[in-house]
């Protein structure tokens, strides 16, 4: 998605929510390879509220990309 974000002009407006919603979820994921952890799967490791703001990050950015989709939609074109 980032990549996507990153690489599509029309897609600049998303670039901030998918560059937070990577790193919502890359922090998790590095602690749980990278630390101490006995947690034998990422879910295992992770808090429910950090499983409350990937779902929140998530559900922002898609609906961040439905209304850039309906404005785009809704603008007159040059003919």
């Amino acid at each position: 998605m980032l990549i996507a974000t990153l690489r599509d002009a029309r897609l600049r407006a998303l670039r901030w929510g998918s560059g937070a919603l990577v790193a919502a979820y890359a922090i998790p994921v590095a602690f749980w390879q990278l630390g101490p952890s006995d947690a034998p799967s990422l879910t295992k490791y992770m808090n429910p509220a950090v499983t409350a703001i990937l779902i929140a990050a998530g559900v922002a950015v898609a609906l961040a990309f439905h209304v850039q989709r309906r404005r785009a939609a809704a603008q007159p074109t040059a003919d």
